[in-house]
């Protein structure tokens, strides 16, 4: 009877996980995606605002604050590490389908999964891409 709870509650634990992760690694690269575009797009705007000398004339705060927004937007994304984020999601996210393969379809005892679980967990932790004050200009 308890090996039957320690395998349901390991069996959830992993599908939680797996959920989890897939859910934050979308997150993380949906927002990487978005911050590159956002750039590019700014990037696009005030050139075409500095071209256009009548538009310039009128716009010429707003588009100062346009042509600075790819450089902080890149910013943001170097120090909060989105991508970084989302390979490391993605990775953790392999491991653990790989070790509720074991599990479920391979004949692994919940123990031995178990085992390598924590180890995974403690690996994982170690790696995790931490917020990068480096990369912020110093006064």
């Amino acid at each position: 009877r308890k090996m039957a709870d320690n395998s349901k509650r390991l069996k959830k634990e992993l599908a939680d996980k797996i959920k989890s992760y897939l859910h934050w690694r979308k997150v993380n690269h949906v927002t990487s995606y978005f911050i590159y575009l956002g750039s590019v797009l700014a990037s696009i705007t005030a050139t075409i605002g500095v071209a256009n000398e009548d538009l310039f004339k009128l716009l010429n705060v707003e588009l100062s604050f346009i042509a600075a927004t790819p450089a902080g937007a890149l910013l943001l994304n170097n120090v909060l590490k989105f991508q970084d984020k989302s390979k490391w999601y993605d990775q953790f996210y392999v491991s653990l389908a790989a070790l509720e393969r074991r599990l479920l379809e391979q004949g692994a005892t919940v123990e031995t999964v178990s085992k390598e679980l924590t180890v995974l967990d403690k690996k994982m932790q170690k790696t995790y891409p931490q917020f990068d004050s480096s990369q912020i200009p110093q006064k």
